[in-house]
């Protein structure tokens, strides 16, 4: 019988994303790390990374009682279509094409949708 996380990885693969892993839910060895990164304001305008600083360094108090995390990722890399001309501006790629958030929250609802089944 294949692993619950192998079946997980299968299922994540089959809902779109490009690479999976999972892990312990456990306190990142470095949280003291970021800290120091936002107490610096490296983050920038991004003031959610502060705000919710106690979420990114304890899973433990954004999901209570989980025991695994399921990280995903998808490649929305493109073409590239800049002009060769230097006058002319540059648009990042993940500005390109549909907003990367309703992607990826789109395929980690399919993929919960299919996790549940198991529960």
């Amino acid at each position: 019988m294949t692993s619950l996380t192998a079946q997980i990885k299968e299922l994540a693969y089959a809902s779109g994303f490009d690479k999976v892993g999972i892990t312990a839910a456990r306190q990142p060895g470095k949280s003291a790390y970021l800290t120091e990164w936002l107490n610096r304001s490296y983050h920038g305008t991004m003031n959610w990374m502060d705000t919710h600083r106690s979420k990114r360094i304890s899973i433990q108090e954004f999901v209570p009682g989980a025991r695994s995390v399921i990280c995903v990722a998808c490649n929305y890399n493109a073409p590239d279509i800049h002009s060769s001309d230097p006058a002319r501006g540059k648009i990042s790629r993940y500005a390109w094409g549909e907003d990367y958030h309703k992607i990826i929250k789109k395929k980690l609802k399919r993929l919960l949708s299919e996790i549940k089944k198991y529960d």
